[in-house]
């Protein structure tokens, strides 16, 4: 009876003792779960309130330089760059269509980064958090791609550190002229490229076009067309200013070599005005780019097509 007594209590005892030992591996886990949890739940909750936008892509078809705008759109500050990843698709001038991935170098200093590189240019408003794109701010981004593009076309993926992505090229998204371009040169066919934009085969090509242009002389016009490299069937609606009154309108058919707007004046020296142009084109099933070009009417007087002109094409599905 004392015997069995004790075994029972020595059994007891040495249960005890093992839950006792046992208490701290257990809190420890209990902790390491509560933890997991939380950090799982503030990683739900950064996500939720990341949301970004890219605009103002600028091109310029011949150079390796695509830059475009990075809003801030949600509540989370954006900062960890270093882990964020770019993507651009683009044609290049030798593989033709290409996606690269390029690398965050820091702030750009006014300088174009390295070929596979990415760079803050400038953030607006960046009074509080230097360096750091908070909410309803935007970063200006320049990149630097491994090989001229051969059009006036790119869409940019950019990846945040915790995951939220974004992909620009929408149907109708603006794409902007990278750099001021200029022509002093009337000779027939002797033209500046403005755009060169890839039109999808098979489909009904729609494509808007906004030319900020000046001349230096308010005799001397600004002519503009449109020209494929591949013969297709379309046409190019072409508006002008030409006087503080007057507006040169045209409708001329797309080709090889099409005649262009003949414009003889502008309203004012050296001051821009926004012309349009509107094109149509029913594309084959051969791979054509639509290019739009300019030149000035009387060789010697410089004309320019300024940084911010723009276009936007839209498909028929």
């Amino acid at each position: 009876m004392g015997l069995s007594v004790a075994i029972s209590g020595g059994i007891i005892l040495t249960v005890f003792v093992l839950i006792l030992f046992s208490l701290p591996s257990l809190a420890d886990k209990m902790f390491s779960i509560g933890d997991t949890t939380t950090q799982v739940t503030q990683h739900e909750q950064e996500i939720s309130n990341t949301e970004i936008s890219i605009d103002q892509i600028s091109v310029l078809a011949g150079s390796s330089i695509v830059n475009f705008t990075l809003n801030n759109d949600g509540s989370e500050k954006l900062w960890n760059f270093q882990n964020f990843n770019l993507f651009i698709e683009y044609n290049g001038t030798i593989s033709r269509t290409k996606t690269e991935q390029l690398f965050y170098s820091g702030s750009c200093l006014g300088a174009v980064p390295t070929a596979g590189n990415w760079c803050i240019q400038s953030i607006s408003n960046d009074v509080k958090d230097p360096g750091i794109i908070n909410t309803d701010e935007t970063a200006t981004i320049w990149t630097g791609v491994s090989e001229n593009l051969a059009t006036s076309t790119a869409i940019v993926t950019i990846v945040t550190d915790n995951g939220v992505t974004f992909t620009s090229g929408q149907p109708g998204s603006k794409i902007y002229l990278g750099s001021d371009l200029s022509s002093n040169s009337g000779v027939a066919g002797v033209t500046t490229s403005i755009f060169t934009i890839p039109l999808k085969a098979s489909k009904t090509n729609m494509v808007h076009v906004e030319l900020l242009q000046r001349s230096a002389a308010v005799g001397t016009g600004v002519q503009n067309r449109g020209l494929v490299s591949v013969a297709q069937t379309g046409a190019c609606s072409f508006a002008t200013a030409e006087g503080v009154a007057s507006t040169l309108f045209d409708n001329i058919a797309v080709a090889i070599a099409p005649a262009d707007t003949l414009a003889t004046a502008v309203p004012a020296i050296n001051i821009p005005y926004v012309n349009l142009i509107d094109c149509v084109i029913r594309a084959d099933a051969t791979p054509t780019n639509l290019i739009i070009d300019f030149q000035t009417e009387n060789t010697g007087t410089l004309v320019t097509t300024e940084l911010g002109s723009w276009y936007t094409i839209d498909v028929n599905p």
